[in-house]
């Protein structure tokens, strides 16, 4: 394995662990807060894609702040 793909493993299992240890200090209430912001923003976005009434950027930005929040926390690649 060459350094690079050895410090991206290192990395994603650094990040990995990090995001368990995050979802360790969430409450109940915590965590159903974030998948409730998750599954409505995916919805809203759905929407504004589909009617396109607000500018793109926007919606761009939107996107961006809900994966950040789904890369943190709800990923269910890692589980």
């Amino acid at each position: 394995m060459t350094d690079h793909m050895k410090e991206y493993h290192e990395r994603e299992a650094a990040r990995k662990k990090a995001k368990k240890d995050v979802l360790k200090v969430l409450n109940a209430d915590q965590k159903a807060a974030l998948k409730e912001l998750l599954e409505e923003t995916s919805d809203m976005l759905q929407t504004i894609y589909e009617c396109q009434d607000v500018w793109m950027s926007q919606v761009g930005k939107l996107d961006n702040a809900r994966h950040k929040v789904d890369r943190l926390v709800w990923s269910g690649y890692d589980e």
